[in-house]
């Protein structure tokens, strides 16, 4: 009978949890992922910043982010305890990693338009917080990947998955913060911070170089406001 009653509560966790990710997947898919594709990172005269959740900014794409991770995670292990046999435990997990694209997409995004805001308008502790969150969501899912793929590990080697997806992360952040840079350095200074249209002012607000030292740093003196 217990198990009875837990195979029933697994699959009506599992149908709304798909009921919920399938719209919020396409309002991300068809809405938010054009927006900033066509109003983010393709207009030069604008950076994005905005930190209200019903307002289009990087705090609403690293909520989206952060529901979307959280929901798929929680739904392939539901989804792949519904049976112990080996075929159906490839299926979940080759269907997980495909939906975890998705939010590691919009994680790169985050990053280029934090990059891009952070070099134009200078760091406070703020947006360094920012920064580890976006390092954060973009490890997940490489960590869920690797987790899923090796199967069943001594505790060692996950501690040892997660150190490397944080490493990529990382990499790959920095990376896209280079060419973020780049882009900023070799266009005319963005006029306006959306979403609030907001002027950007002549020069920056703060200083604006920042490493992975600084990440790690619980606090600096940015000798700076603390907007952002």
């Amino acid at each position: 009978m217990a198990r009875f009653a837990k195979r029933w509560i697994a699959n009506i966790a599992f149908v709304t949890i798909g009921l919920y990710a399938v719209p919020v997947y396409l309002l991300v898919c068809f809405r938010t992922l054009p927006y900033y594709a066509t109003k983010g990172c393709a207009l030069i005269d604008r950076v994005c910043g905005g930190g209200a959740y019903d307002q289009d900014g990087l705090t609403k794409m690293l909520a989206f982010v952060l529901t979307m991770e959280v929901f798929v995670v929680f739904g392939r292990n539901l989804f792949a305890g519904r049976s112990v046999r080996r075929e159906w435990r490839i299926a979940a997990n080759a269907v997980s990693i495909a939906a975890l694209s998705v939010p590691f997409v919009l994680s790169m995004m985050v990053a280029w338009e934090l990059a891009r805001y952070i070099a134009v308008m200078g760091v406070t502790p703020r947006r360094i917080v920012g920064v580890r969150f976006t390092l954060l969501f973009m490890a997940v899912p490489v960590f869920c990947a690797v987790r899923w793929i090796a199967g069943s590990v001594p505790k060692r080697r996950l501690v040892l998955f997660g150190a490397a997806s944080l490493c990529a992360a990382f990499a790959l952040f920095f990376s896209i913060d280079a060419a973020a840079r780049r882009f900023v350095d070799t266009h005319p200074r963005p006029e306006v911070c959306g979403p609030n249209r907001v002027d950007v002012p002549a020069k920056p607000e703060a200083p604006t170089d920042y490493g992975p030292k600084d990440v790690f740093r619980f606090f600096r003196d940015y000798s700076s406001t603390e907007n952002g």
